[in-house]
C-alpha cells in the first residue's frame, strides 16, 4: 500500500529517492491527454511517500514519483493487521506537524500528486512540481498548509482545496495547461481562516 511510510516519527529526513508504479500511468502520448484514472482493483501501492500518525519535524527533499494515487500525502492508519479498527470514526492517532516537502516532483497520479488529509498542519511544499494528474496537482485538505514556488502542469485542477482547508497559503505558484487553476467550490465544510493566493 505504501512504498515509504513514516509512522509516529520525529526529526526524520529522506533525500533523493525515486518511486514508480505503473498501475496508474497515463495512456496519453502527449502532456495533458489521457490523464490517469483509478483502476479497480487499485493494486497494492496507493501512496509513494506517506507521513502519518503524529509525525513531526520531517523533511522530504529531492524525491521523484510516478504513478499511484499520491506521490506524497499525510494520513492516518487504517490497517487491521496492526490492530487499527477498520474504520476510525471520530478520532485519529494524532496530527502530523512541521513537515517540509522540498524540490520534489511527481506525475501521472490518478488523484492528487501532493495531498494532505484532515490530520495534519504546518505542512510546507517548496519548489515542487506536479504533472499530469487525474484530479489535482495539489490537494490541501486541512489547516496551515503552505505552497511556495510550486508548479502544476497539465493537471485537471492545479490546486484543489477540499474538506477542511483552513489558513492555506499559495505563494508564487503557477499552473500551466490545467483545466482549472484553483478550485474550492466543492468544499464540504465551510472554509475557515484565510486563503492567501499571492504572486
Amino acid at each position: 500500500m505504501y512504498q515509504l511510510e513514516f509512522r509516529s516519527c520525529y526529526d526524520f529526513r529522506v533525500d533523493n529517492c525515486s518511486f514508480a508504479h505503473t498501475k496508474y500511468t497515463s495512456s496519453g502520448q502527449t502532456p495533458g491527454t489521457g490523464r490517469p484514472v483509478a483502476v479497480i482493483p487499485r493494486g497494492p501501492v496507493q501512496y509513494q511517500i506517506r507521513v502519518s500518525d503524529c509525525c513531526q519535524y520531517g523533511v522530504i527533499s529531492g524525491c521523484v514519483g510516478e504513478g499511484s494515487r499520491h506521490m506524497f500525502n499525510t494520513g492516518h492508519s487504517f490497517r487491521a493487521e496492526d490492530g487499527s479498527p477498520n474504520q476510525q470514526v471520530g478520532y485519529l492517532f494524532g496530527l502530523s506537524r512541521q513537515i517540509k516537502v522540498v524540490n520534489c516532483s511527481g506525475k501521472n497520479t490518478w488523484h492528487a500528486v501532493f495531498s494532505t488529509h484532515n490530520d495534519s498542519e504546518y505542512i510546507e511544499f517548496i519548489n515542487c512540481m506536479a504533472e499530469n494528474s487525474g484530479q489535482a496537482g495539489y490537494n490541501p485538505r486541512h489547516r496551515k498548509i503552505r505552497f511556495v514556488n510550486c508548479t502544476a502542469r497539465y493537471c485537471n485542477i492545479g490546486f484543489r482545496l477540499s474538506e477542511l482547508p483552513t489558513d492555506i497559503d499559495i505563494i508564487n505558484c503557477s499552473t500551466e495547461g490545467c483545466n482549472v487553476d484553483v478550485n474550492g467550490l466543492d468544499i464540504v465544510q465551510a472554509i475557515a481562516g484565510t486563503i492567501l493566493i499571492e504572486g
